[in-house]
C-alpha cells in the first residue's frame, strides 16, 4: 500500500467510526428519498395519462389540503420527539403513553373540523362535481388521520433513538403506495376519477399504520421489562407544557401553511384553470430535487440531538450529525437549484408528456426559494432540540406577513400568480433572518 494513502485511509475509516450511527440513519433516508422521487414523478405520470390535466388537477387540488389535515396532530410531533427523549431513556412507559394517548385522542375532533373545512374551501371551485369532490375529500381526510397517527407513534420510536425503525417503516409505505398506483395503471386502462389514486394511497397508509403500532408496542414492552425502572405517571404535566412549547413554532407554521392552501390552489383553480394547477404541482414537484434530499437530512437530527442530550454523561450514539447535516444541506440544496432548474426549464415535457403553462419567472423565483429555504432546516431542528424557540417563532411570523400580504394582493387583482410571488418573496426573506440569527448565535457560543 502506497505510504500516501495511509493518512487518507485513516481519515475515512476514523470519520466513518464517528458517524457511524449518523450514516446509518442517513443510508435508510437515502432509500426513503429514492422512492419518494419515485413517488413524485411516476404517479402524476402515469395518473394524467389515465385522468388527463383536468382529472388529474382535482387530485392535485385535494392533495393541497394536506397541510390542512396534518393539524389534526396539533403540531406537537416535534416537542413530542424532545419532551419523551428522557423517559424513554429510563424505560418509563406510563409517562410516555400518559402523553401521546391523550393527543391521539384530541386529534380526532380536530381532524373532523378540518376535513369538513376542507370540504367547505374545496367547493366552490369543484362545485359541479361536488358529489365527486365530497367522496374525494372523504377518502384523503381518512387517510390524513391514518397518517397523523403514523406520525405520532413513529415519533416516539425517533426518540428512543430507532430512527432506522422508523424511516425503515415509512420507505415501506413508499413502496407499497408506488406498487399500487403501478398495479392500477397496468390493470384498469379507464379511471373514473381522482378516487382510484385516492384509493391506493388509503390502503398504503392503513399498512403502514398498523406496521408503526406493532412495532412500537413490541419496543416498548421490551424496554419497559428491561430497564428496571418502576413505571410512573408523574411529572407528566411538566412534559405536556414542555412538549406544546418546543412546538409553538411548527404550529404556527402549520396556521400559517393552512392558510395558504386555503387560498392558493383553490384561487389558481377559479381564476387559471385545471390545467395551471398541474402545471403549478408538478412545479413543485421538481421543487423536491432541491429540497427533499437536504430536507430528509435534517429530519433526524433533532431527534438525534435530543437523544444525545438526554443521556447525560453516556457515550454519545450520533457524535458530529449537527456538522455533517449543515454542511451535507448546503451542498445539496445548491446542486438541487441547478438541477430543478434545468429540468423544468428543458426537461418539463420529456418527464411529464405536457409543457408548464407557468410564467418563466415565476417557475425560477418558486425554485430558487424552494432552495434558500431548505437550508433552514437543520438550524430549526437543533435549535428546537435545545428549546430555543424564539428565532424560529420569528420566521414563521415573516412567512405569515408574507401569505396576508399575498392574498389582499391576490384578491385585490385577482390573480393567483401574484399570490405565489409575493408568498416565495416572503419565504426568501423569512429564511435569510433564520440564517443570520442562527450564526449570531453560533458566534456566541464560540466566544
Amino acid at each position: 500500500m502506497s505510504v500516501r494513502l495511509v493518512p487518507f485511509i485513516g481519515f475515512w475509516r476514523a470519520f466513518l467510526s464517528r458517524h457511524r450511527g449518523t450514516l446509518k440513519v442517513n443510508a435508510v433516508l437515502f432509500a426513503n428519498l429514492l422512492l419518494g422521487l419515485g413517488v413524485a414523478f411516476i404517479v402524476p405520470r402515469l395518473a394524467i395519462e389515465r385522468l388527463g390535466e383536468a382529472g388529474y388537477g382535482l387530485f392535485a387540488l385535494i392533495v393541497g389540503f394536506a397541510g390542512l389535515l396534518a393539524f389534526a396532530d396539533l403540531g406537537l410531533q416535534p416537542g413530542l420527539t424532545r419532551a419523551l427523549a428522557v423517559p424513554l431513556s429510563r424505560g418509563e412507559t406510563a409517562r410516555i403513553l400518559a402523553l401521546v394517548r391523550p393527543i391521539a385522542a384530541r386529534s380526532i375532533p380536530v381532524w373532523l373540523l378540518l376535513s369538513l373545512a376542507s370540504y367547505v374551501l374545496v367547493w366552490p371551485a369543484v362545485e359541479k362535481n361536488g358529489a365527486v369532490a365530497l367522496y374525494a375529500v372523504a377518502i384523503f381526510a381518512v387517510t390524513s388521520l391514518a397518517m397523523t397517527v403514523a406520525d405520532l407513534v413513529s415519533s416516539v420510536l425517533r426518540a428512543g433513538g430507532r430512527l432506522v425503525t422508523s424511516y425503515w417503516l415509512r420507505t415501506t409505505y413508499l413502496l407499497c403506495y408506488l406498487l399500487l398506483v403501478i398495479a392500477v395503471y397496468a390493470l384498469v386502462r379507464d379511471w373514473a376519477d381522482a378516487t382510484t389514486l385516492l384509493f391506493a394511497q388509503a390502503i398504503a397508509t392503513g399498512l403502514w399504520l398498523a406496521a408503526v403500532l406493532l412495532a412500537t408496542r413490541i419496543w416498548l414492552s421490551k424496554i419497559d421489562s428491561a430497564s428496571g425502572t418502576k413505571a410512573t405517571t408523574e411529572n407528566v404535566d411538566r412534559l405536556w407544557r414542555d412538549a406544546w412549547r418546543t412546538s409553538n413554532p411548527e404550529r404556527f407554521n402549520r396556521v400559517v401553511q393552512m392558510i395558504s392552501a386555503a387560498v392558493e390552489r383553490p384561487l389558481l383553480f377559479a381564476t387559471a384553470g385545471a390545467a395551471v394547477v398541474t402545471s403549478y404541482d408538478l412545479l413543485q414537484r421538481i421543487g423536491m430535487l432541491a429540497s427533499v434530499l437536504p430536507a430528509t437530512l435534517s429530519q433526524p437530527l433533532l431527534a438525534m440531538v435530543a437523544y444525545d442530550g438526554a443521556r447525560a454523561g453516556q457515550r454519545l450514539a450520533f457524535p458530529g450529525a449537527e456538522r455533517f447535516t449543515r454542511v451535507a444541506t448546503l451542498i445539496l440544496a445548491s446542486t438541487g437549484v441547478i438541477l430543478s432548474l434545468g429540468l423544468w426549464l428543458f426537461g418539463h415535457r420529456v418527464v411529464f408528456g405536457v409543457d408548464s403553462t407557468l410564467p418563466t419567472w415565476l417557475g425560477v423565483l418558486v425554485l430558487v426559494t424552494i432552495g434558500i429555504n431548505v437550508l433552514t432546516a437543520p438550524v430549526v431542528a437543533v435549535l428546537l432540540a435545545n428549546g430555543n424557540v424564539r428565532a424560529v417563532n420569528v420566521k414563521v411570523g415573516i412567512e405569515a406577513a408574507g401569505v396576508a400580504t399575498a392574498v389582499a394582493i391576490a384578491l385585490h387583482f385577482g390573480n393567483a400568480i401574484l399570490f405565489i410571488a409575493v408568498r416565495n418573496v416572503s419565504i426568501a426573506c423569512a429564511a435569510c433572518f433564520l440564517l443570520w440569527r442562527d450564526m449570531a448565535i453560533r458566534q456566541r457560543g464560540n466566544s
